[in-house]
């Protein structure tokens, strides 16, 4: 996951789509932070702001 937000152009977005408990391990392993599983249609939204990251929920 950090390679593709390395490779954002500044304001840029990219949606990674999965129904697997990777995408919760993907968010905790750039971020630190746990999230609830994510269920069917739903996703976060993973924001870079500087070296760090910030986690907002979606929908």
């Amino acid at each position: 996951m950090k390679r593709v937000i390395s490779r954002l152009p500044e304001g840029g977005r990219a949606l990674a789509v999965g129904h697997s408990p990777t995408n919760e391990a993907a968010v905790y392993g750039l971020t630190g932070e746990r999230i609830a599983p994510i269920g069917k249609g739903e996703g976060v939204l993973v924001v870079a702001e500087g070296e760090r990251y910030r986690v907002d929920p979606l929908g």
